[in-house]
């Protein structure tokens, strides 16, 4: 297996852009939702996932690319006080969603 998960793995942005391109254009995929610039955790196989985007985007340039926005430590670690915040936040603001997508390409 190429990519080990893994907190002390590295991996190479231009395979993964390569694989992933594999994958698309087998699969027919036209979007793709991924990793912030934070990797959730600041996981390195996750962010050397965003760092991948600008390759696949060129690679790959049908496929509209959108990123989970990461949340901070807190609110990933306190589930159960994070959903009522997501509850409260979303009786305020009306529009029920519970993360944010930030559009790439």
């Amino acid at each position: 297996h190429k990519f080990i998960d893994g907190m002390n793995e590295e991996w190479n942005i231009i395979e993964l852009a390569e694989e992933v391109k594999e994958i698309v254009y087998k699969e027919s995929i036209q979007t793709i939702i991924t990793f912030d610039k934070d990797g959730i955790s600041n996981h390195p196989n996750h962010i050397s996932i965003f760092k991948s985007i600008n390759m696949i985007h060129h690679l790959c340039p049908h496929v509209q690319i959108l990123t989970l926005q990461s949340t901070s430590l807190v609110r990933k670690y306190l589930h159960p006080i994070d959903c009522i915040h997501l509850l409260l936040d979303k009786n305020i603001n009306n529009e029920g969603k519970s993360f944010k997508i930030n559009y790439i390409f």
